[in-house]
């Protein structure tokens, strides 16, 4: 695949050579909007490339030697890069995915990676990197008052980091500005200017994201689930889960139960 100007460039981070390979061949195959432009294979040679070259995502493997792909998102962000981020990791790495999600992971591919949830994130994500590029119109508002902007732009991304571990049964836009001294309506606006998206659909992906950590490594029900995360509605909950997975919570985590079990297969054939 030749490289576009309005390509989104791509870094793949794994221990694995022939992963790595398999991986970029199958990315080029399912989206004309990504190119594989770099492979690392450990985290140090990854902040090298990052160092160097300007990436729009990141995919890296959660267990590699030298360096952990937590390690590597933690040095990454601590850098204050916005970088796209996507794990790959193996079914039993429950722990290190809940991790991961402090790092503003914006989702999750299992090993073997299949090729449809591939091309499902890889769409979400080239939507949210489009909507990314805010306005000049937008970027305005946060000229209010040059002290205000400054405040406002910060706390913005304060939040959106503690969103990643916060309990969100009763997270509002309200209690959110109350909390950090800003008009509701203001709060709104100025949180659109800094994200290129709503606060009501920022929190509702970030909602979706620890669903399927749950969906994936627990054996809690989906009304379980739905309430750990702010939905007290199941029926809602699986609406919205659906209007931006494209499948129901129990058909996601029947998916990647049938990928688990396929994977066990394999290996005892291979053992």
């Amino acid at each position: 695949m030749k490289e576009r100007d309005d390509m989104f460039k791509t870094l793949i981070v794994d221990d694995e050579k022939w992963m790595c390979e398999g991986l970029k061949n199958m990315i080029h195959e399912v989206s004309e909007h990504f190119y594989v432009s770099s492979l690392a294979y450990n985290g140090h040679q990854a902040l090298q490339r990052l160092d160097s070259e300007r990436f729009d995502l990141i995919i890296t493997d959660l267990m590699m030697p030298l360096q952990t792909g937590i390690e590597l998102l933690h040095e990454i962000r601590a850098a204050g890069s916005p970088i796209e981020a996507v794990i790959i990791s193996g079914y039993s790495e429950f722990e290190y995915a809940k991790k991961a999600l402090q790092y503003d992971v914006s989702d999750y591919l299992l090993k073997p990676i299949n090729r449809s949830e591939l091309a499902a994130v890889l769409s979400k994500l080239q939507r949210k990197l489009n909507q990314s590029s805010v306005t000049d119109k937008q970027r305005a508002l946060l000229d209010e008052g040059e002290a205000s902007g400054q405040k406002g732009s910060y706390i913005i991304k304060k939040i959106m980091n503690e969103l990643q571990t916060a309990d969100l049964s009763n997270i509002t836009v309200g209690l959110l500005a109350e909390q950090y001294g800003f008009n509701p309506s203001y709060f709104s606006r100025l949180f659109k200017a800094e994200t290129g998206k709503g606060f009501s659909r920022y929190l509702t992906e970030v909602r979706i994201r620890k669903s399927q950590i749950l969906l994936r490594f627990t054996g809690l029900n989906i009304s379980e689930i739905a309430a750990r995360i702010g939905y007290t509605d199941e029926k809602h909950f699986s609406k919205m889960f659906k209007g931006v997975i494209s499948m129901t919570p129990t058909e996601y985590r029947r998916l990647h139960q049938q990928e688990e079990e396929s994977a066990e297969h394999v290996g005892i054939l291979l053992d």
